[in-house]
């Protein structure tokens, strides 16, 4: 998800609607003029880009500063484009955490104190009375059915909950595995939506690099 760029698109009204031989039809008599503008306007970002500086490179960096090249020549900005593209990046990470039940799970642990500490044995207890209380789904394939697959379940959104605040570290100890989680603030929203995971079947259109 944080390679990605996430689009709402909006239906088509009935009277707007068009057959498919027809969009392809407009779309070769617009083609010229498309690729024209396209490479006029990449032609340009060409050489601006090796003036681009970023303060900070977020995730696909490279993307990123062909994004701001590319907004400066069309007149948006460059600095329109990366706050953007970050809030962009920030809806994304939303959505990956959403969607995942081990972290909405961990968020409403979270939502109350700074830290917790146990062992992973104990996390997944823990979890599986939250998920009960919050009506969280713990048939769906990405909640763990036991402890021992609880430690790969958190690796799989490890840096979604960074990017919010939220770190872990799992350390051995003997014959159980002990794990501290805290809650760091950054400045980044931690509400939980519950209401969020659910099974309908409206999405986004994701496109990812």
């Amino acid at each position: 998800m944080d390679r990605s760029l996430i689009i709402g698109l909006d239906r088509i009204d009935e009277d707007t609607r068009i057959e498919e031989h027809q969009v392809w039809k407009d779309f070769a008599g617009d083609l010229p003029k498309i690729l024209g503008g396209a490479l006029t306007i990449l032609s340009k970002a060409i050489d601006l880009y090796p003036q681009v500086k970023l303060d900070t490179l977020p995730r696909m960096a490279d993307f990123a500063k062909w994004g701001y090249a590319i907004a400066e020549v069309l007149g948006y900005g460059g600095d329109s484009f990366i706050e953007a593209y970050k809030a962009n990046q920030q809806y994304a990470n939303e959505e990956a955490l959403n969607e995942h039940p081990v972290a909405t799970a961990i968020r409403v642990l979270m939502a109350q104190k700074p830290n917790w500490h146990g062992t992973v044995t104990e996390l997944f207890t823990k979890l599986q009375g939250l998920a009960f209380n919050e009506r969280i789904d713990t048939h769906q394939k990405a909640w763990p059915s036991a402890p021992n697959y609880l430690s790969r379940r958190l690796n799989e959104i490890k840096s979604n909950l960074n990017d919010i605040g939220i770190e872990y570290d799992i350390r051995p100890t003997g014959q159980a595995k002990e794990i501290t989680i805290e809650r760091k603030e950054r400045g980044i929203s931690n509400t939980v939506n519950i209401d969020h995971i659910d099974d309908t079947d409206e999405t986004d259109d994701i496109i990812p690099f």
